[in-house]
Parts: C-alpha cells; structure tokens; sequence
C-alpha cells in the first residue's frame, strides 16, 4: 500500500496536511493503476481517473494556499 508522508512546519500544518492527503490519493491510485496494467482496461481507466482528479486537487489546494498567503497591496 502507497504512503506518504510528510514534515511541516507547524506555521503552515494545516495546508501541510490538506496537501499530504491530496498526494496520498495520487499514490493510491498510481499504486492502483500500475497494479492493474495487465489487466482489466476498465480498472485501469478508473484508476488513471482517479489519478487525474487527485493531480487536479493538489493544483487546486497548492492555488488556493497561494491566495491566502499573498501579502495585502500596501496603502501609500
């Protein structure tokens, strides 16, 4: 079974965490997806799905971590 596993600094833990999560998808369904190559064409393509969609949530929380880290415009 694919596991990931990562140290944050405790400043940022809870996108740390969001991230983690989003990546431990992404290596279950690759773990999923090599597990099956010879195998059955319709698993193979719910799993490449799956690997998708986990690639698509990582960009959203990395974009959405980004947003919310973004200094104010200053006032002159």
């Amino acid at each position: 079974m694919a596991k990931v596993s990562i140290r944050v600094h405790s400043d940022v833990e809870e996108y740390g965490v969001m991230l983690k999560d989003s990546l431990q998808l992404t290596a279950e369904a690759t773990e999923g997806f090599c597990s099956y190559i010879h195998g059955d064409p319709d698993i193979m393509d719910e799993q490449y799905n799956k690997i998708v969609l986990a690639h698509a949530q990582f960009l959203g929380i990395l974009a959405q971590i980004r947003y919310n880290l973004e200094m104010p415009p200053q006032l002159e």
